[in-house]
């Protein structure tokens, strides 16, 4: 399989674009009922990549109530980041 030259400086770019996608997506979401206070994302550099997304919050409200809409807002954002590496030759492997 052959796959177009991605430079490093492109893959952190599309890192900080899928960075704003998740937390324009949890801010829609939640912004009233909790404080975003980091996003990490970390890509593999060498092929295939991977990439780990970790997100931490804190609320005053019960997080067992909160999951299912943080879920929501965070495979919202992950569609639309994986919108973003499609559009630069990058396909997620199942």
């Amino acid at each position: 399989m052959r796959v177009k030259y991605i430079s490093k400086k492109k893959l952190e770019e599309i890192c900080v674009k899928t960075a704003e996608l998740i937390e324009e997506e949890i801010e829609r979401e939640l912004r009233r009922v909790i404080e975003l206070t980091g996003i990490r994302l970390d890509l593999s550099e060498e092929w295939p990549y991977s990439l780990d997304i970790e997100v931490s919050i804190t609320s005053p409200y019960n997080y067992r109530g909160l999951k299912k809409k943080l879920e929501e807002a965070l495979n919202k954002a992950i569609r639309r980041a994986s919108e973003l590496f499609k559009s630069e030759g990058l396909e997620e492997l199942l």
